[in-house]
């Protein structure tokens, strides 16, 4: 180095030189390096994170669509748990997402991020509005456009990391190949260099070691990051075949078009709808292939039935180019498919084909339900209340046709209180069926309010969430509820207010559960006390124990019921007796579920029975036998006389005279006397049978030797009565009259011996009272004769042997005033019977009745006919009085005849009153009410006329023919006449006297009338019903002459003037007269007439 050092210096400069020149190349590698490695650190941390979202998405995708497949399928409890898991892998995705938008090696652009977000966005609010549904609330529709959604958006975030994954994976590649080049040109640079000096060449080949170390290390890197981008395509091949798996588990046709509707997937399903015998899909077909190709096969019944099939065709592919299409499609074999295709970012689309022909025919079958439903069925829109639908049977309840009815809301058939109400209750409503509690108002047509309630369903109709409507029409229901309501309300007022005994026990302890305000009586506590209590804690045990078993025997015997008789000790009434029936009421199982019973105090109740079955037997008055038990008893007799050949008598006898005494002393005194008699009779018959007939008839029975025990008792009988009665302080003598018939002599049976002791009483009370008579044979054809006159009165009415006389009343010195209508008899065999023999008769037998109402029937007719509007008087029986409905009948025949009220004049006599005294004034002043007149007949024969008179505001008083009679002859009648003719001035009553035969009897009434300024009316005889005819003479000289001008007065001008005719058959056979006494001033009383004198007669000749 020494020798050469120039060499040397030139070898340093050589190598000054060429570091100095390898010093820029070899800086600029340096540098390059280090961006390379600063590079690859990048590429590597967004491969990383690209890997990672990758991955993530993967997992997610293939996730979402298991999840979505399982979750619409899954129980709510399985449901929730993958719902959970498929929020878990998104919470996942969102951080893998988020980490790579914003990591620092990010080769996304602006516009890729922002789609990613998007795509990101669509399918976390697709999943959340999957996760938020009900499951039973989801159609299938529903459920294939939530997956389609899900499957759609999870592919666009996919695709965009894929291709965020290319991007980086294409700047690593691109960033390596830049740092290669630089690196070449710095290695260049550093050889060129090295050619300066030899020095620089170590520097150089140094550089180049090491540029070539780091150049072999980053190509390393390199190769890692394309390995991985191989394995990243490889998992994404994997996760798409995984996406295929789960697609072919879908049971939907879900299929993927490309922007030129070439098929880029489908699944199985899609393919067994739309691949067919030399047809099949595959990834260069396109979506119209697929439909020429059905339609070649006969595939689509619609584009068979179009005239013009390619413009089906083109139709349907414009349709199908649509961004959103939905619309059902029917197939070969009557099947249908609902079609729902959505055009995809990138220019493709999606679909989904769902078989929905069992939905069809369910809707077929909904349809015919529907419309033929008996009930109202409605079909709305939940948003805009319009009727989508409607049956026939709401049109026909409702009272619109179809077309008013598709124009109509929900809302417009609602009351307006139920409007708002409908909208908050639709607001708030949760998917499913609903049923509304309380009850609606709808109005019908023509306004008629209706109560219903409404069973209501959410569904899917035609595009329209729509609710299903079936209204129950409740308004009958409810107002028969409303009645149920009242007469539980009325049923629980009658069974606490019934007076039997109602409770109920429950069948386990027999503890009352339930008893009435009866039974609270009976026990003598509140009910409060009674239930939850058993009979042994509110009766004796004895009675209790008895109660309990009969319990049982109802509720576990044969019988469910029984009826029982018990008697138990009550804290308030002591001891009762009670009449129990009980019943088991058995529930649902047919087990007795509780014991009904119905108890009543029957303790009155037996001794009234008891009394009425002595009453049944025994008089009530006297306690004696009946007539009942008077015929049980001798009925009893003759059999055992028959059978032991022996002899008893019969005894009847009646009280002589009691009548009056009834009449002079009231009923209270003639009671007591009948009372006292049947004391005597018993202490007389000394063992013999003795009972009360009725009124003051009694009967005994003597058994023994006959005659000699009936004579012997008839003397005792006599002795009896020949003791003064004193009766309520008064002394009463009263006789008696017995009839005797002896068995077998007198009969052989119990009629015949009881009927001849009859005819033995008839003929004592008619020979002499106080006596007794013995039967005979010559009785027995008397009481025959009575019998058939009885039998030929019965038959007289109907024959019209019953005929009306009429007989007319004056006013003295005027004319006629009235006319009395007399009833009589002429019998065909026996001729004219006396009006004494067959009214009593007809009184007793009951035929006075259908004659009286003859009678007065007749008589107003009668005088209706009458030109002259006269009086008519008709008299009338007690028994009419007591029998029928007597003011009822007389309204009824005034109608008939047309009779004014105030021309018909009713007579009664003072028996009317006697009866019954209380229902004669109360029938009295009911017909006097009619308009009518009422006078009183024979008074003056009675205890208590003045009191009558008092009572009853009588029209007229007619004086008895006894006391006419004796007027002259006896200072007391005429006293009495005298007083009874003051008493009616003093009234202002008019007065009749019956009777007047005799000129002195006619001159002293006529006396008493001057002298008290009284008139007298004059009733000459009379005929048959219109008799104009007059009776014998009775008087003669100026009364009579002057009788024959006033009758021809009074009757020729308005009778004979009217052209009248008088038929010749009306003739006279009354003898008696009637005197009317009125107080006028005149002194001239009509007498009988001659039948030459009558004018009447004349006129009728």
């Amino acid at each position: 180095m020494k020798r050469f050092p120039n060499i040397q210096m030139l070898l340093i400069g050589a190598v000054a030189l060429a570091l100095g020149a390898a010093a820029i190349p070899v800086a600029l590698g340096i540098m390059e390096l280090g961006r390379l490695r600063g590079s690859i650190v990048k590429i590597e941390q967004a491969v990383s994170d690209v890997k990672l979202a990758r991955d993530v998405i993967d997992k997610v995708s293939q996730s979402l669509v298991n999840f979505t497949a399982k979750a619409l399928e899954l129980s709510p409890a399985d449901r929730s748990k993958v719902l959970a898991e498929g929020e878990q892998q998104f919470n996942e995705l969102d951080l893998a997402v988020q980490r790579v938008t914003k990591s620092n090696s990010n080769a996304l652009s602006l516009d890729g991020q922002q789609r990613l977000g998007q795509a990101i966005a669509s399918l976390t609010h697709s999943w959340e509005e999957l996760r938020d549904q009900v499951p039973d609330a989801i159609t299938p529709v529903e459920k294939s456009h939530h997956f389609l959604r899900i499957l759609e958006q999870t592919g666009i975030a996919r695709r965009l990391l894929l291709a965020l994954e290319a991007e980086a994976s294409q700047a690593a590649q691109s960033e390596a190949a830049a740092s290669l080049q630089r690196l070449s040109r710095s290695a260049l640079l550093l050889v060129s260099a090295m050619l300066v000096g030899s020095l620089a060449s170590v520097a150089a080949l140094f550089g180049i070691y090491h540029f070539a170390t780091g150049t072999k290390d980053v190509n390393g890197r390199l190769k890692e990051a394309i390995s991985a981008a191989e394995r990243a395509e490889y998992s994404a091949r994997a996760a798409h075949a995984r996406l295929r798996e789960a697609c072919d588990v879908i049971p939907e046709g879900f299929v993927l078009f490309d922007a030129n509707d070439r098929y880029v997937m489908w699944n199985r399903r899609f393919a067994e709808l739309h691949e067919w015998e030399g047809f099949k899909i595959t990834s260069d077909t396109t979506f119209e292939d697929t439909i020429r190709a059905g339609m070649t096969a006969g595939r689509f019944p619609e584009a068979e039935a179009a005239g013009d099939k390619e413009a089906w065709l083109a139709a349907r592919l414009a349709r199908h180019r649509q961004a959103e299409n939905e619309e059902e499609q029917a197939l070969h074999g009557n099947r249908w498919l609902r079609i729902m295709e959505r055009r995809t970012s990138d220019g493709g689309s999606v679909g989904i084909r769902v078989d929905i022909t069992d939905l069809k025919r369910k809707e077929a079958s909904f349809r015919l339900l529907f419309d033929s439903h008996p009930l109202p069925m409605f079909l709305w829109d939940r948003n805009t209340f319009e009727y989508l639908a409607v049956n026939d049977a709401a049109c026909r309840h409702y009272g619109y046709s179809r077309e008013q009815f598709m124009k109509m809301t929900s809302l417009d058939i609602r009351s307006k209180e139920d409007q708002e109400l409908l909208r908050n209750t639709v607001a708030g409503a949760a998917p499913g069926d609903v049923r509304s509690d309380r009850v609606w108002r709808h109005i019908k047509s023509d306004g008629t309010p209706i109560d219903v309630i409404i069973y209501a369903k959410m569904l899917p109709y035609e595009g329209h969430l729509a609710t299903l409507s079936v209204a129950v029409d409740v308004t009958e229901r409810r107002r028969a509820e409303k009645e149920l309501r009242r007469t539980r309300s009325f049923l629980d007022a009658v069974v606490e207010n019934m007076p039997a005994i109602l409770f109920v026990k429950e069948p386990q302890e027999h503890r009352y559960v339930l008893i009435n305000r009866a039974g609270e009586e009976l026990f003598g506590m509140p009910s409060e006390e009674i239930v939850g209590k058993t009979d042994f804690d509110l009766l004796s045990t004895d009675e209790a124990s008895l109660s309990f078993v009969r319990d049982l025997e109802v509720l576990h015997g044969a019988q469910k019921h029984s009826f029982d008789e018990e008697t138990i000790e009550t804290r308030s009434h002591g001891q009762r007796l009670i009449a129990t029936r009980r019943l088991a009421i058995p529930g649902d199982d047919d087990q007795a579920q509780y014991l009904l019973g119905v108890a009543e105090d029957i303790t009155e109740r037996k001794k009234d029975q008891e009394r009425i079955a002595h009453l049944a037997h025994y008089d009530a008055l006297t306690d004696l036998p009946n007539r009942a038990a008077f015929a049980k008893h001798l009925n009893a007799t003759v059999e055992q006389a028959a059978a032991n050949n022996q002899m008893f008598a019969v005894l009847c006898l009646d009280l002589d005279r009691f009548k009056e005494i009834n009449d002079t002393y009231g009923h209270l005194v003639g009671d007591e006397l009948l009372q006292e008699v049947a004391r005597r009779l018993q202490s007389a018959a000394e063992g013999a049978f003795v009972a009360r007939l009725g009124g003051d008839e009694f009967t005994l029975v003597a058994t023994g030797p006959q005659p000699a025990i009936a004579e012997a008792l008839a003397q005792r009988l006599l002795a009896e009565f020949a003791i003064d009665f004193l009766i309520d302080g008064q002394r009463l003598r009263n006789a008696t009259s017995i009839g005797v018939a002896i068995y077998p002599t007198d009969g052989n049976d119990a009629i015949t011996v009881v009927g001849n002791a009859d005819a033995a009483l008839y003929r004592a009370k008619a020979e002499g009272r106080g006596s007794v008579r013995f039967f005979e044979a010559e009785m027995n054809a008397h009481l025959r004769e009575r019998r058939a006159m009885q039998r030929d009165l019965d038959a007289a009415v109907a024959n019209g042997e019953i005929t009306l006389h009429y007989q007319p009343q004056m006013r003295i010195g005027s004319a006629i005033t009235g006319f009395e209508a007399l009833a009589r008899w002429k019998h065909p065999e026996r001729g004219w019977v006396p009006p004494n023999v067959f009214i009593p008769l007809a009184e007793e037998s009951g035929t006075i009745l259908p004659m009286g109402e003859w009678i007065l029937r007749e008589a107003c007719r009668e005088a209706a006919s009458w030109p002259r509007p006269l009086n008519i008087a008709v008299n009338l029986s007690p028994v009419q009085f007591r029998d029928g409905d007597l003011p009822a009948l007389v309204h009824t025949i005034l109608l008939e005849t047309g009779l004014a009220p105030h021309r018909l004049e009713i007579e009664i006599t003072e028996n009317v009153l006697i009866d019954d005294f209380s229902r004669a004034l109360s029938i009295m002043r009911r017909l006097k009410a009619l308009g009518i007149r009422i006078s009183m007949d024979d008074f003056g024969t009675g205890y208590s006329s003045l009191a009558y008179l008092q009572a009853f505001p009588f029209d007229k008083i007619k004086i008895d023919q006894s006391f006419i009679s004796s007027v002259v002859a006896n200072p007391q009648s005429a006293a009495i006449v005298r007083a009874v003719i003051g008493l009616a001035r003093g009234l202002n009553l008019p007065v009749i006297a019956e009777g007047v035969e005799t000129q002195d009897q006619l001159s002293f009434l006529a006396q008493e009338t001057l002298r008290r300024g009284s008139r007298l009316l004059c009733r000459p005889p009379l005929g048959d019903r219109s008799i104009w005819r007059a009776g014998r003479p009775r008087a003669s000289g100026d009364a009579r002459n002057r009788l024959t001008r006033d009758l021809s007065a009074a009757l020729t001008d308005d009778f004979y003037a009217r052209g009248a005719r008088i038929r010749d058959d009306r003739k006279l056979i009354d003898p008696f007269y009637l005197i009317e006494v009125s107080g006028c001033a005149s002194d001239e009383a009509f007498i009988p007439l001659s039948e030459s004198e009558c004018p009447l007669a004349k006129a009728a000749d």
